[in-house]
């Protein structure tokens, strides 16, 4: 199992054919480039997606890039509540 966890493109078509792993768990955001996935897929290695994986990680980065978009900052309490918000009502849809 690989758990690639903390920069975007870490695994990429100059890398893919070391991995060994029969499962890659995304827990950073789209670690893996297009190419990387198409190799993977075709070695029939598991890829569970960041959305998934990693869905608040997600989530927040996608209220920060709001946040840039309007030129302005949430407080911390704003990004919890907003989060507990959207992840409730994706969770409520199973």
């Amino acid at each position: 199992m690989l758990i690639p966890a903390a920069l975007a493109g870490v695994i990429n078509k100059d890398n893919v054919d070391a991995i060994k792993a029969k499962y890659i768990i995304k827990a950073a955001n789209h670690p893996t480039d297009p190419k990387a996935e198409e190799i993977l897929a075709k070695k029939g290695v598991l890829i569970l997606p960041d959305i998934l994986a990693n869905s608040g990680g997600v989530m927040v980065s996608y209220f920060e890039w709001v946040q840039n978009l309007q030129g302005f900052m949430w407080d911390e309490e704003k990004v919890n509540r907003e989060l507990k918000t959207y992840m409730t009502r994706a969770s409520n849809m199973f």
